[in-house]
């Protein structure tokens, strides 16, 4: 009987962390009044040589996992930055994609001054002539005893303090849609077009929902943006207890770009993960694989720190690792690729 090779599997993780700390105490900000706002940063500066940075290496830091593999026979494989290993990437022979066969990025222009901000607030309810600049995150906050409210760089989330979270029914999930378009139409907030809305559990206790969310993502061209929409909290009377989302004041295509094929993402995909190129315009879940079957390849768009929407491929798939004919690890898989040619 041929004996299994002993596995040592050490994950070591990197924990990302952004710029932008969404959500502070008001008591441990380093704030200056109103009239001494200096906000660094301004749409004026977004550079219009787009580089497709998906992850600012100055903003972010990608999580990695390293694995040591070491063999019943003291063999040791690494997987650190690159898979070492000879591996192949296979893709199921239903996938199609049905995309243009060129894509449009875009630029995004926010608020960027003091009154817009102000104007923000009162939109969604938060009447006030006084805010403060964290020039450490980057963000406008203010708060009473009863709501709080900040904003960075079109981020924005209001939210009551006693949000009445009780274990009973909820009203209807049409009812909470009803209320929460009218919400966002009423403050200008939801502009008229393609969107898709969802409803769901926001918190739950003991299994119940106690809050519920109506989420809205914004589309383009009929795809989905990632980081471009509004999320509505309901507690269980129907009262509207927090809004969050991304308010911008333009949104401008920037240039249009050839499509990548299902080919063409393969290969890059393969190269990128045998070079350990930086993750700075892609990730993936785990490089420690000797085979991956994509089971989906979906177009949508994402919105980067630095303003720009980019259309992206998402991949979905099914990775192994077998040496020797043993299968050491079977894992679901996700990896992100730029969906256009850069030309």
């Amino acid at each position: 009987m041929r004996k299994r090779s002993k596995i040592l599997v050490f994950a070591i993780t990197v924990i990302a962390c952004l710029v932008i700390c969404y959500s502070a105490y008001l008591e441990a900000l380093k704030s200056v009044p109103l009239q001494k706002i200096t906000s660094g940063y301004s749409t004026s500066a977004i550079s219009s040589d787009f580089n497709f940075q998906l992850y600012p290496p100055d903003k972010v830091i990608i999580p990695r996992v390293d694995y040591y593999i070491v063999l019943a026979n003291g063999t040791q494989i690494y997987f650190g930055a690159k898979n070492p290993l000879n591996f192949e990437i296979k893709v199921a022979s239903d996938i199609k994609l049905d995309v243009p066969k060129e894509l449009a990025v875009f630029k995004v222009n926010v608020l960027d001054d003091v009154d817009d901000v102000l104007d923000l607030a009162s939109k969604v309810g938060y009447m006030t002539d006084k805010i403060y600049y964290d020039n450490d995150t980057e963000t406008y906050v203010v708060h009473n005893s009863t709501h709080c409210f900040e904003y960075s760089r079109g981020l924005f989330r209001l939210w009551k303090i006693d949000r009445n979270e009780l274990v009973k029914g909820f009203p209807p999930d049409n009812f909470l849609i009803e209320r929460a378009k009218n919400f966002l139409y009423e403050k200008g907030l939801l502009p008229e077009g393609d969107y898709q809305c969802t409803v769901g559990a926001f918190k739950t206790v003991d299994g119940e929902p106690v809050l519920k969310h109506v989420s809205f993502a914004i589309n383009i061209n009929g795809f989905q943006v990632e980081g471009l929409g509004f999320n509505i909290i309901f507690n269980v009377e129907g009262e509207i207890v927090e809004v969050e989302g991304f308010t911008i004041t333009k949104l401008e295509a920037l240039k249009t770009y050839p499509t990548k094929t299902v080919e063409e993402v393969v290969g890059e995909l393969k190269e990128k993960i045998s070079t350990g190129a930086p993750r700075w315009d892609w990730r993936i879940d785990s490089i420690a694989f000797t085979t991956m079957n994509i089971t989906s390849i979906k177009l949508k768009y994402y919105r980067t720190i630095e303003g720009y929407i980019v259309p992206i491929y998402e991949i979905e798939g099914i990775s192994f690792l077998d040496i020797d004919g043993i299968n050491y690890i079977k894992r679901e898989n996700s990896a992100r690729l730029i969906a256009v040619k850069r030309v």
